[in-house]
C-alpha cells in the first residue's frame, strides 16, 4: 500500500512539473546578483524572452558588440531568445543574444523543475553550447 501512494505522490509531483509554464518573470544572476528580471511569454505559439528591469548594479546594460540598430542599444526591453517552439516539452528552434559578444547562437528551453529554467545556447548542435539557468522572480 505504501509503494502504491509513493508512486501516485511522483507522479503527481512530475506532472504538476511538467504542467507548469515557461511563461513568467524569471531572475539572471551573475556572481550569485539578480542583474534583471526577464520576462518569458508566447506569441504566435513561438516564445519570446525580453529583459523587462535592469538593476542598477546591472553589469552588461547594453549590447556594445551588437551589430545594426541593436548597436550600442540598452538591454531594456530588448529581446535575448525568440521564435522557440514547443516539441516534447522542450522548446526548441530558436535563437538567443549574447550580449557579452553581440552574437546570435541556436538556443533551447527547458522547465527543469517549477522555479528553474535551463537556457542552452549552441553552434550547430546543442552539444557545444553553454547551458545557464534562470529562476522565477
Amino acid at each position: 500500500m505504501s509503494r502504491l501512494i509513493i508512486t501516485v505522490l511522483s507522479l503527481c509531483i512530475s506532472a504538476s512539473v511538467y504542467s507548469q509554464s515557461v511563461e513568467g518573470i524569471w531572475k539572471n544572476y551573475t556572481d550569485d546578483v539578480v542583474q534583471s528580471h526577464i520576462k518569458v511569454y508566447q506569441e504566435d505559439g513561438k516564445l519570446y524572452a525580453k529583459v523587462i528591469e535592469l538593476f542598477p548594479h546591472t553589469k552588461i546594460t547594453h549590447c556594445k558588440k551588437c551589430e545594426g540598430n541593436q548597436k550600442d542599444a540598452s538591454l531594456d526591453e530588448m529581446l535575448l531568445f525568440w521564435d522557440l517552439v514547443l516539441e516534447d516539452k522542450k522548446w526548441l528552434k530558436g535563437r538567443i543574444l549574447d550580449p557579452n559578444n553581440g552574437k546570435h547562437y541556436n538556443c533551447e528551453v527547458e522547465l527543469k523543475d517549477a522555479n528553474t529554467l535551463k537556457i542552452r545556447g549552441y553552434m550547430g548542435k546543442p552539444m557545444f553550447g553553454k547551458s545557464f539557468y534562470w529562476y522565477r522572480a
